[in-house]
């Protein structure tokens, strides 16, 4: 099957000095001549246009355009289009690209930019869809499979003129590293020069790339071993003291208490596999985070004065619940991942209020494995929802090594106990639960904590998740469009500070409300960036809870309520609620608004 084919739009940044290019003309080999001719095209002036590649000096704004299409490692090429040139259906050569960046075929996408506007007469087709009518700025992009094709004709008056780009895909997960920035005596990691770094991290950290401004980013979860490497002289340290540095952790921090095992001390236990949940109360003097050791370590063996090491991490009131740290680290709400996240492609539109139908009262989807998701997920199997849940388990497995007594429940709160028993069933005969990602494997759960925490689904290898891909197209449209509310459980619970992901900003997006499973005040955290939230309609009052069994019991207490609505009573309150989905979405926009690229005083 061909893939399907993305287009947008960016703001241009050239003016025409594409069109005094030394562009050259290459016949194309007498093996694909023959085949054109075999296939009936004949009497054709040209089977290929004039073009201008990388292996010559680009014009300078050529490189801002590396964030545009989610591709890295890009290749450029100019192509000259003239009357009468035409290419009929091929699939554009990538040997010269996979020679040179050692990738396979299947990991390649092409793109091509307009640089002017459609002109009578010039046609493309990508994957056998016809364009015209382009303006200049819009770009269409697809996979290289083994049957995408790309073809144009120009049979106008004029040139023209498009620039065509190869790359491989992105994903945040390839960029696992700490990526250090005007470290004194170091150079910068050539990986940074990746469009998720240059167009989204160094634009929201150090807009003006300040070379005084010391900085760093780590992209992983636990200890930063690459800070055991990193040694200052004296001179070096005298520039740090001066100007300080900060780190951004991109990633939740992986927390545990003092009388586990770190990894700097030969190895790390944790409670969910590589970080840990605590039961309530949580012994604060107790709290550490293998992060926050290897910054510590770093500043102690270089002799680095208290306070100047700036810590931005996603840990929301994280000074109020780290004060092991706190004497010698400044530690900041300052969430990179959230002010990175950016909207779903082509996802536009308000609501039909009077064609509002729904057949299901929820959705949750779920990847990862662990324990609130796996409650979550027999809380709701055989429930009138969309849910995915990829695993499956017998109920006392349910219990052990939880961070609450789930025996309790049984005097205090007997249905939420009940559903959840009679529910497992549904888990041990129906699993895989699949909504939009399908496998016919549902991995049982054989131990508490240490399970193969990733879904067998064929596309997506172990640590991929679909998050990665969900922004670059409305693919989950339908199934919101068909329910009433999301069920949104992130990655962390039984923690004391709040968090949250692009996981509650995808109901947002898809103006949707949500009922949320997440650490203590996560709904405050997410409220203070200008969000609304659904108080007038159920009960948040969990959001305050810190006690994670009794927050988890109101959580599944509304999560009930809702279940037992009728669908029209919920289709009513859709409406009513609708204004504050119609804020929160604008106020995503708010916050994440910015073209692709703006024209400048550097491109003047």
């Amino acid at each position: 099957m061909v893939n399907e084919i993305e287009r947008g739009h960016c703001g241009t940044m050239w003016k025409q000095e594409y069109k005094y290019l030394q562009y050259t003309y290459d016949p194309i080999d007498q093996y694909q001549l023959a085949k054109y001719v075999d296939e009936g095209y004949t009497n054709i002036k040209s089977f290929v246009c004039e073009t201008y590649n990388d292996v010559n000096i680009l014009p300078p704004w050529v490189v801002k355009t590396s964030g545009i299409f989610g591709l890295y490692s890009q290749q450029y090429e100019f192509l000259k289009v003239r009357p009468l040139d035409i290419a009929p259906p091929h699939n554009p050569s990538v040997r010269r690209y996979r020679d040179k960046y050692k990738v396979d075929r299947a990991d390649v996408w092409h793109a091509v930019l307009m640089l002017e506007d459609w002109q009578p007469g010039q046609y493309i087709e990508v994957n056998g869809e016809p364009f015209v009518r382009w303006t200049q700025g819009d770009w269409f992009k697809w996979k290289n499979t083994t049957d995408s094709s790309f073809s144009y004709t120009n049979v106008g008056q004029t040139n023209w003129y498009m620039m065509h780009v190869t790359g491989k895909n992105t994903y945040t997960g390839q960029l696992n590293n700490l990526f250090a920035f005007n470290f004194p005596g170091r150079f910068d990691d050539p990986r940074a020069c990746h469009p998720f770094i240059q167009n989204s991290l160094i634009p929201e950290v150090n807009f003006s790339q300040d070379p005084n401004f010391i900085w760093a980013v780590y992209m992983d979860n636990g200890y930063i071993k690459q800070l055991d490497d990193i040694n200052f002289t004296e001179a070096q340290v005298e520039v740090v003291n001066q100007r300080g540095i900060h780190f951004y952790l991109f990633e939740v921090m992986c927390s545990y208490y003092e009388d586990q095992i770190p990894y700097d001390a030969g190895g790390t236990i944790h409670t969910q596999g590589f970080y840990s949940e605590f039961e309530h109360p949580h012994n604060k003097e107790k709290l550490r985070a293998e992060e926050l050791d290897a910054i510590l370590n770093f500043k102690n063996r270089n002799n680095i004065n208290a306070q100047m090491i700036h810590v931005h991490t996603g840990e929301y009131n994280i000074q109020k619940h780290y004060p092991y740290y706190t004497d010698h680290l400044t530690l900041t709400y300052d969430d990179l991942y959230v002010k990175t996240q950016r909207p779903i492609v082509n996802l536009d539109g308000e609501v039909d209020l009077d064609k509002i139908k729904f057949t299901k009262h929820a959705v949750s989807l779920n990847w990862r494995y662990c324990k609130h998701r796996q409650l979550v997920a027999n809380f709701l199997a055989g429930e009138n929802v969309h849910l995915s849940w990829y695993f499956k388990n017998e109920f006392d497995m349910l219990k052990k090594e939880l961070w609450f007594d789930l025996d309790s429940w049984k005097e205090k709160y007997p249905k939420l106990y009940n559903q959840l028993e009679v529910n497992n069933q549904n888990i041990l005969q129906r699993s895989p639960f699949c909504v939009d990602k399908h496998t016919l494997d549902a991995k049982e759960i054989k131990h508490p904590h240490h399970v193969d925490f990733w879904p067998g689904v064929s596309q997506y290898k172990p640590g991929q998740t679909p998050s990665l891909y969900n922004s670059r197209a409305p693919e989950l449209k339908p199934i919101y469009d068909d329910c009433f509310v999301d069920i949104v459980t992130e990655t962390r619970f039984a923690q004391p500070t709040g968090n949250f992901s692009e996981k509650l900003l995808q109901p947002v997006q898809y103006m949707k409300p949500f009922i949320l499973l997440a650490p203590p005040y996560t709904l405050e955290c997410f409220k203070s960036f200008g969000y609304a939230s659904f108080s007038d309609f159920w009960d948040e009052s969990y959001d305050t809870e810190e006690d994670h069994g009794e927050r988890l019991a109101k959580i599944f207490t509304v999560i009930r309520k809702i279940l037992d609505t009728p669908m029209k009573q919920l289709e009513d309150m859709y409406k009513e609620m609708y204004p504050l989905l119609v804020h929160n979405r604008k106020r995503f926009n708010e916050l994440t608004n910015y073209p692709n690229y703006t024209l400048t005083e550097d491109f003047e």
